[in-house]
């Protein structure tokens, strides 16, 4: 197969977009740092895990509600903490075992990765999407305009 003068051209713009395109994903990939906490992610973790952290049937209403025990309860060393890497603080009670505290903190990020590992695969899905289409486009506006420029021509 020979490629005309406009297909050369045409993959060469082709590839210089899709070099565009990966230096944009590769710097706007999705990583577990910067995956929010969701209540979802407690939801999948194991039902003795889910036992272990402080409040966690209405997370939300003990955060605000018992900010004030939960400040208290910090001064005197009755609960120990879990800061995650995305930013998530894990409550627990002090009774809880260190060991435990780890496993269900493991638990935890390895739900948040799986969750980044997913938007990675969307991301690069949409990153193709948004690659193939215009070149698509650009290839047939090229043999379109090619096409009417040998109609004027064959006349």
């Amino acid at each position: 197969m020979k490629l005309g003068g406009w297909q050369r051209l045409w993959v060469v713009v082709s590839g210089l977009y899709l070099l565009f395109v990966i230096i944009f994903v590769t710097f706007t990939v999705p990583r577990p740092e910067n995956i929010p906490h969701s209540q979802v992610f407690y939801d999948q973790l194991r039902p003795e895990s889910r036992r272990r952290i402080l409040g966690i049937e209405n997370l939300e209403k003990f955060r605000s509600e018992k900010m004030e025990y939960l400040e208290e309860a910090r001064r005197r060393g009755l609960v120990q903490e879990a800061e995650m890497a995305n930013g998530h603080v894990i409550t627990f009670s002090h009774e809880v075992a260190k060991n435990d505290v780890e496993v269900t903190a493991r638990e935890y990020w390895h739900l948040v990765e799986k969750e980044a590992r997913r938007k990675l695969l969307k991301h690069a899905l949409n990153a193709f999407l948004w690659w193939v289409g215009p070149v698509l486009v650009l290839y047939g506006l090229g043999r379109s305009v090619e096409w009417i420029y040998k109609g004027f021509k064959g006349q």
